[in-house]
């Protein structure tokens, strides 16, 4: 990873330390349209359970979790599993995600929505398969903090030759960037929680004059507190967000100068709570690996897979793939019922055979109208 992209991402990543987790998506689909399930995710135990990765629990899922210890090279690393296996008959609800997936105002939990459909066609059994993974919409959402860094600081890409000073000067001016990048970005998660309180209170009404001032006052104190960060301390982002958090909804709550229900702002907190977490749960996917097997009955006619391997179909990407793109599996088997065909095709034959002799004969059979001698 590049230290263009590093840089943001400590500023307001929610976890200090990369995740790098492991999720191996096993699917065979039968040949009656039934669903067999197996979702894997492995890495360190604070990755997998750090509440930001939405696991399969409950009806219909069979879990299983175990730790193993890595001993080749000399390392005693340890990586733990958590593995759900789950049959679904066919017609029945296929997964689309796991946990608190969607709100109207963000999308918590990565989502993975499943399509199997299976059409009898008398003569064949066609299966269509399609898992799809919905772009996280990085940069619509969080904006692009490139856009925030002059142009010249892309020269410490070639930085061997430039003077010290002259490498000190552009960093400083990519770090103001960044700083700003993630000034502007925290500053929006306050402002679009105030915009979800509003709508779910459609009765509370402010002057728009107030609304303006408890902006303005918002993000120039978001600005002041992000300038004296100092990055060579890469500060957690939980911290940042634990210390900006009730500061910032105050300034909100004062500047906007309501007198009334309280419950105005304990939803607009429980909404920048969300929106964190939403934030959250994107960057942490930026290094995360996901592998997806198939395995469908019949004759595979077309597929996306990026390696086929006798009868299973493999998918292989990296979670940054879906930061500002959907990524869509596709796939599509058949199986023909030759059986079918022979006996169907027997049976014209036969009606045809059938037709043409009774017609010969009927034909034999009929008078012939001689003519009369003149």
């Amino acid at each position: 990873m590049s230290k263009l992209k590093i840089l943001p991402i400590l500023l307001l990543l929610t976890l200090l330390l990369s995740s790098c987790l492991q999720h191996k998506i096993k699917i065979v689909v039968n040949e009656d349209g039934s669903v067999d399930y197996e979702y894997t995710i492995s890495g360190d135990s604070a990755d997998l359970y750090d509440g930001l990765t939405a696991l399969p629990q409950g009806i219909p899922w069979e879990i299983k979790k175990y730790s193993q210890i890595d001993t080749t090279e000399n390392s005693t690393d340890t990586s733990f599993f958590y593995i759900a296996k789950a049959h679904f008959a066919p017609g029945t609800r296929l997964p689309s995600g796991f946990g608190l997936e969607h709100l109207d105002f963000a999308s918590i939990a990565l989502e993975l929505p499943l399509s199997v459909k299976r059409q009898n066609l008398f003569f064949l059994d066609k299966y269509s398969f399609e898992l799809k993974f919905p772009s996280r919409r990085y940069t619509e959402l969080y904006g692009n903090p490139q856009e925030y860094i002059p142009a010249e600081c892309s020269r410490l890409e070639n930085g061997d030759s430039l003077s010290n000073s002259e490498r000190q000067r552009l960093e400083k001016l990519q770090t103001e960037g960044y700083k700003s990048w993630a000034a502007a970005t925290l500053t929006s998660r306050f402002i679009k929680s105030l915009e979800q309180s509003r709508k779910m209170h459609p009765e509370v009404k402010f002057d728009s004059t107030k609304i303006d001032t408890a902006k303005s006052a918002l993000s120039a104190y978001i600005v002041a507190y992000i300038a004296k960060i100092d990055l060579n301390q890469s500060p957690r982002d939980t911290d940042i967000w634990t210390v900006v958090f009730e500061p910032g909804f105050k300034l909100l709550e004062e500047h906007l100068n309501f007198i009334g229900d309280t419950t105005f702002f304990l939803d607009m907190r429980s909404a920048g709570q969300i929106l964190s977490r939403e934030y959250d749960v994107t960057s942490d996917l930026s290094d995360e690996a996901f592998s997806i097997e198939l395995n469908l009955p019949g004759e595979l006619k077309a597929s996306s897979a990026d390696t086929i391997m006798e009868e299973n179909l493999r998918w292989e990407f990296n979670g940054d793939e879906i930061s500002d793109s959907t990524k869509t599996l596709t796939a599509i088997s058949v199986i023909y019922h030759y059986e079918r065909m022979y006996i169907t095709g027997g049976g014209i034959l036969l009606i045809i055979l059938v037709t043409f002799f009774i017609t010969r004969k009927k034909s034999k059979s009929a008078p012939v109208n001689q003519i009369p001698n003149p």
